[in-house]
């Protein structure tokens, strides 16, 4: 069986892809900073996963996860980037550490592990880069998060490019408002009243009038990586309830 790659393995949107690829039977190498989370991804899941402490903005940790993915001696089928970190502020307020640390997880977390799962794969391999929908729509106190976003799905779309070449298939998928512990810890910062306006006004910010949950945007990536969309590359696809589409007047 072959290999299937998933950075931010320790929660979220990673560890729903991580669970959902080890279920299908590839050996899942997850990684991560959070062991204590990719622990618990791994005792949740039935199938083959492998837990790598790594710090996907670190070009050593991420040579030397590689270097224990090489040993498996299995082929790379797909790489999922899940990986990120959202923080929000006004821009004029953003200190130039938060600024760095955005774009070193956010684009740098994806381009440096892909770079390497990249060099690995063969015809028929997939790879797919977890955006935002922030990367098309603009919210306040976002501008370094979404100029991150944006330059992910722009990253996957050209690679494609490139990686065309070798029968190897690029996409992104951009999710709007998910049940994942970023929006977790976001709603703890807020009082009951607080929480109360902000999932109302969530869930009537798109068509479907719900949060979405990591498991319905593995459902896609799923699809992605698999054969069954062998013939589509280069394209961004939002998991987004209908956000994008609605516009309240």
């Amino acid at each position: 069986m072959s290999i299937s790659i998933v950075t931010g393995a320790a929660s979220g949107i990673g560890r729903a892809v991580a669970l959902r690829q080890a279920s299908l039977g590839f050996t899942v190498f997850g990684l991560d900073v959070d062991e204590i989370g990719l622990l618990e991804t791994k005792n949740l899941g039935g199938g083959d996963i492998r837990l790598l402490i790594c710090d996907v903005s670190n070009p050593v940790e991420v040579e030397s996860a590689f270097s224990i993915i090489d040993q498996a001696g299995l082929e790379i089928n797909n790489f999922v980037a899940a990986a990120g970190i959202g923080l929000y502020e006004k821009y004029e307020n953003m200190t130039f550490d938060q600024l760095i640390r955005v774009i070193n997880v956010n684009l740098i977390g994806v381009l440096e592990p892909a770079k390497y799962a990249y060099q690995r794969m063969r015809s028929g391999s997939s790879m797919v880069f977890v955006a935002s929908i922030m990367a098309a729509h603009s919210l306040f106190n976002s501008v370094a998060y979404s100029a991150t976003k944006g330059a992910v799905v722009a990253a996957a779309r050209t690679l494609a490019l490139e990686a065309g070449e070798k029968g190897i298939r690029v996409n992104s998928v951009s999710p709007g408002t998910i049940d994942t512990p970023m929006l977790r810890r976001d709603l703890t910062s807020m009082n009951r009243s607080e929480q109360t306006e902000f999932i109302s006004k969530v869930n009537a910010a798109n068509a479907l009038g719900k949060i979405g949950t990591p498991e319905e945007v593995a459902d896609l990536i799923s699809f992605l990586i698999s054969d069954q969309a062998s013939y589509v590359t280069a394209s961004d696809y939002r998991v987004d309830g209908g956000f994008g589409a609605l516009k309240k007047f």
